[in-house]
């Protein structure tokens, strides 16, 4: 071989190993900017929590009709009424929520019904049941402010329902049956930040409890209200670029692919000779073994040496190993392997006696480093290496 052939290989294996070594610090860029992308969307677009506290109140004042024993126009909560002096009654309901941090945006809305029951005292089953609704559902929006409040002051028609007990329970004839009159606050947060995980809503309940059809009445104030300020809201981030950083991630990673891909493929072809002959020899082996028997003799085509009882027969060269098992199963002949000394090349021959002809396959270092080498644009000698 040529020096000028020699240095132009030199050359090329450089070349290859800075080219597999640029394939692979690429690789590496992309692994630590598709990691980071990930990072910034989850970052991005995680769940978080926000505290709140929430409390309520609501004062009343029931108005009496005109009498001569009492003096006031309306009595307080300290008191019980007698129900055929009550008028009405004038309820001021107050709701306040306070978020722990600043500049939360969130929405919230409330309504007001009255809820009717009538029960058997021994029971919880309603016999009856009426619903009116006193205020419809209103939309709020905190606007960045951190805490929220809602008055609502309405007069409740006691006689009204009151009235509508009494006929109710005198046509039925019913005894030892439990009415209440109960107006009840909803008051709903549908949304903060984004909106809540899972779509969940928190509802609070403030709720006026007045009994009917009693000779006197005593009215009770309860609520739902979770006497605590480490409510929590969870919600999901507002931060759409989120999605964009998930692209990014994935264009990133499909690239990676590619350039996977690249440089597997600049592996495979720019193989050395030497290990494109050792996968070839053991793809051989793997397949065909049973085919195949190994001699320890060592031979040399070119100097005949191995062979020289078999020097009057004719060589013949087959350009596949598939060619050689054609001629095995045609005149049912064993296929003899046998390597130089050297083991850089691997002759498979088969032995014709009567024909006076061998036929051989060989598989050499050498003549996969001459394909290399025109592969590669680099001037061949035409003599047999």
């Amino acid at each position: 071989m040529k020096r000028k052939e020699i240095d132009s290989i030199l050359v090329n294996q450089t070349k290859r190993r800075r080219k597999i070594l640029s394939y692979i610090l690429l690789l590496v860029v992309i692994s630590m900017l598709s990691v980071g992308f990930i990072l910034i969307y989850i970052n991005k677009s995680k769940s978080y929590t926000i505290k709140y506290s929430e409390t309520s109140n609501i004062d009343y004042k029931v108005y009496l009709k005109d009498n001569k024993f009492f003096e006031e126009d309306y009595l307080g909560t300290e008191n019980r009424y007698i129900a055929s002096l009550i008028d009405y009654i004038n309820a001021n309901f107050k709701y306040e929520m306070a978020m722990n941090e600043k500049n939360v945006d969130y929405r919230y809305s409330y309504h007001i019904d009255a809820n009717v029951v009538v029960r058997e005292a021994t029971t919880a089953k309603p016999l009856y049941t009426k619903t009116k609704e006193l205020k419809k559902v209103t939309d709020h929006s905190s606007n960045g402010r951190s805490k929220a409040t809602i008055v609502e002051n309405l007069d409740i028609k006691y006689n009204e329902y009151n009235d509508l007990i009494k006929e109710f329970v005198s046509v039925y004839g019913l005894d030892n049956v439990d009415s209440t009159l109960t107006i009840d606050m909803y008051i709903n947060v549908t949304g903060s930040c984004e909106k809540f995980e899972e779509d969940k809503n928190n509802e609070a309940k403030i709720s006026l409890i007045i009994p009917l059809t009693t000779k006197t009445v005593g009215v009770d104030i309860k609520n739902n209200l979770v006497e605590s300020d480490n409510n929590v809201i969870i919600c999901k981030s507002s931060d759409h670029s989120a999605v964009f950083f998930l692209i990014l991630a994935i264009v990133v990673i499909l690239g990676g692919v590619y350039v996977t891909y690249l440089l597997v493929m600049y592996i495979i072809r720019t193989r050395s000779a030497e290990s494109i002959y050792e996968i070839e020899l053991k793809k051989i082996l793997n397949y065909y073994h049973s085919y195949i028997q190994k001699v320890k003799n060592k031979i040399d085509l070119k100097k005949g040496i191995g062979l020289e009882q078999y020097k009057d027969c004719q060589f013949f060269r087959l350009e596949t190993f598939t060619d050689l098992l054609e001629i095995r199963d045609n005149i049912n002949a064993p296929i003899l392997m046998a390597s130089d000394e050297k083991n850089t090349a691997t002759y498979f021959l088969i032995f014709d006696v009567n024909n006076k002809a061998i036929y051989v396959y060989g598989l050499r270092v050498k003549d996969i480093k001459r394909q290399i080498r025109k592969n590669n644009n680099i001037e061949v000698e035409d003599e047999e290496i």
